[in-house]
């Protein structure tokens, strides 16, 4: 699985991609977690398909971060699709990062 981080006007955000398919499913974690939540979710899916997790902005590895609100959080989820080169996904969260 491979760490990669974009640096936003906000702050630093980190997420890891594993697989390599035609196909993306960008796993989200919930309000005090982080994107560890997800482990056995992200070896099964990158079998076949690009499988992505992400700190959540203001959470671990993504802190500090300015101005956090859930419209900056989706820009930043915006930033990795377009980073990734990908127009279309699905989308699996918990809580918060539904």
């Amino acid at each position: 699985m491979g760490h990669k981080t974009i640096q936003g006007e906000r702050g630093t955000f980190h997420y890891w991609v594993a697989g390599t398919g035609a196909h993306s499913i960008i796993f989200s974690h919930e309000a005090t977690a982080d994107q560890g939540l997800y482990p056995f979710q992200m070896e099964h899916f990158a079998q076949g398909d690009k499988a992505i997790s992400r700190y959540v902005p203001l959470h671990r590895q993504s802190r500090p971060y300015r101005d956090f609100s859930l419209q900056n959080a989706a820009n930043e989820l915006i930033a990795i699709l377009d980073a990734e080169k990908i127009k279309r996904t699905h989308l699996v969260g918990q809580s918060m990062g539904g």
